[in-house]
């Protein structure tokens, strides 16, 4: 499950920029390793900030990504770690975009990451 926020400033007609702060939870399950037990992978929670561009591909189509830091929220004593976010979108309307993305948090060689699609409204 994620939440985004971002505010994007034109730099030109066609290229965006600006920052962007989210909120990532991972659901934690059990995983059966080759017959050898059962693993609990815990649910986490991060507080990605970072730093968001958009490329306006075409009158429809868009590329970009969000980069920067997630701060570990939970469990308790969770280590932060590198945020990436690229996307596709494809506008429906002037409010109404809709995505596809794959989110990714990487520390010491361990990676959480999803795909994800859905929709933005801007304001």
């Amino acid at each position: 499950m994620s939440v985004e926020v971002n505010y994007l400033f034109d730099v030109s007609e066609t290229f965006k920029v600006g920052p962007s702060i989210s909120y990532l939870h991972y659901f934690g399950k059990d995983i059966e390793i080759n017959g050898l037990g059962t693993y609990e992978v815990e649910d986490s929670g991060f507080l990605p900030i970072a730093a968001a561009a958009r490329f306006v591909a075409s009158e429809k189509f868009s590329v970009g990504a969000d980069l920067g830091y997630g701060i570990g929220i939970s469990p308790s004593g969770q280590e932060g770690a590198f945020y990436y976010r690229p996307m596709i979108g494809y506008s429906v309307s002037e409010k109404v975009m809709l995505q596809a993305t794959y989110t990714g948090m990487s520390k010491n060689s361990n990676t959480v990451s999803n795909f994800g699609v859905g929709a933005m409204f801007a304001l």
